[in-house]
């Protein structure tokens, strides 16, 4: 299982490293001008964009559940969200 799982992330990361050599001609036919003109003022490339946005939306989803229970019992996660929220914006 565990040679399963380093083949996996071997394959992944070979692909991933072929995306990022590719990414900057095919940002130049995929994107808008409008898109390009963004990711040129975030200073990322199309797929840096995408795993940030991507790792933002994962952190926001694991903050429903604890969302639902502060609802339900407001001793709980009290200050879960607006931290997490603060450092997703300090760090962008």
């Amino acid at each position: 299982m565990r040679q399963k799982v380093q083949l996996l992330s071997t394959g992944f990361c070979l692909i991933f490293g072929i995306l990022l050599t590719a990414n900057t001609k095919l940002e130049e036919k995929m994107f808008s001008k409008e898109c390009r003109e963004h990711l040129r003022e975030v200073e990322e490339t199309g797929i840096e964009h995408m795993l940030s946005a991507l790792k933002v939306a994962i952190k926001l989803q694991l903050l429903v559940p604890a969302l639902i229970i502060h609802s339900i019992a407001p001793r709980f996660f009290t200050r879960t969200a607006s931290n997490t929220m603060r450092r997703i914006l300090n760090t962008r």
